[in-house]
């Protein structure tokens, strides 16, 4: 929905399961740049070479990591 909106965006996807980055691999292709890994100890250079990022979306991850 969002490439749709925004045709030009970069999209990037972080999650620490396996079986939904292969999900979101079969459903997305390259279209996002996903990677595996710890919300809790996320480093984006490290992760994707970016430093910030412009907007951020959260889905069902907030009632996931811990407080």
């Amino acid at each position: 929905m969002i490439r749709r909106r925004y045709p030009k965006t970069e999209l990037f996807g972080f999650d620490i399961s396996d079986q939904t980055l292969t999900t979101a691999r079969a459903k997305l292709g390259q279209r996002v740049l996903l990677a595996n890994g710890d919300a809790c100890r996320f480093i984006p250079v490290a992760t994707f070479g970016e430093e910030i990022f412009d907007n951020t979306v959260l889905s069902y991850s907030l009632s996931r990591i811990p407080d």
